[in-house]
Formats: C-alpha cells, structure tokens, sequence
C-alpha cells in the first residue's frame, strides 16, 4: 500500500469527508514532508499520476475553497496520531522567536517597501537554527550562543 492511501485510511477514521477530499488532504502532507515548503505550485508537482502540475495546482486550490478545517478536530486528530500513550503534556517553544529576537537586534530584518518585514522573526530564527544543524561541526560558536539565548530570564 503506497504512502497516499495508508493515510487516507488513517485519516478516515477520525473525518468525514468523502475520499477525493481525503487522498488530496494525504496528498499534500506527504508532498510537504517530501518537499519541505507550502508553495502549492512545488506541491502539486508530487501528486502522482499524469496530470499537468497546474492541473493539479487547481485541484488544490479547490480543495481549500470547498472545505472548512474545524481546528478542534485537526487538534484532537494531530493528538490522535501523534501522541505516545497514556498521559502527556503539550509544551509551546519559544525558542524560535527568542533566537529570531536576538538576530533581528544584531542584523535587523529588512523592510520591503510595502512596509512589512523581508521574514518573520520566527522564520528568521527558524533558518538561523536549521543553518547551525545543518553545519554544526562549523558553527559551534552560533550553537553555543544560541543555547545562552535559552538559558536568559
């Protein structure tokens, strides 16, 4: 069975919607696992079979108009499936944010002319912490610093 439908299977359990709906819903959280970005245009390049990528660029954008995400459902869904058993706790990290903080008071974000930043300061943090995992034989200094930042009052 290929990723696409053990998915939908999973996600038949827990949704109500009828199976296009689901093998698109599973279609686009293995194309974003593989690609790694919320561009539709590269995420409609994974659906499988021989449709052009606008076409299936469209099917997307269909998809997204005609259904209504109930967030306590996707929450009580994502906890479903993801969480160990048993008791467990949910804990928010700030840790982006604090890193993109202290990077945005070194090298300010710049301002494009419509007024708002180049990134958010969660973004900024974000490819400033996968940069120093990606290099971190090279990059022990940023990490160190990095881990001071978590350690602040």
């Amino acid at each position: 069975m290929n990723p696409v439908d053990s998915l939908t299977q999973q996600l038949r359990g827990y949704l109500t919607w009828n199976k296009s709906h689901l093998d698109v819903l599973s279609t686009l959280v293995i194309a974003l696992i593989k690609k790694r970005t919320v561009n539709l245009t590269q995420l409609a390049t994974t659906f499988p079979g021989t449709s052009q990528t606008l076409s299936c660029y469209r099917r997307i954008q269909r998809f997204f108009a005609q259904i209504a995400f109930e967030d306590t459902v996707f929450a009580l869904l994502i906890a479903r499936l993801l969480s160990p058993e048993g008791a467990w706790m949910l804990s928010m990290d700030r840790t982006n944010w604090m890193t993109g903080d202290a990077l945005n008071e070194d090298k300010p974000i710049t301002v494009k002319s419509h007024g708002r930043k180049a990134q958010s300061i969660f973004r900024a943090g974000l490819d400033h912490l996968q940069r120093i995992f990606d290099h971190i034989e090279t990059w022990l200094d940023e990490f160190f610093w990095s881990l001071r930042l978590l350690f602040q009052p």
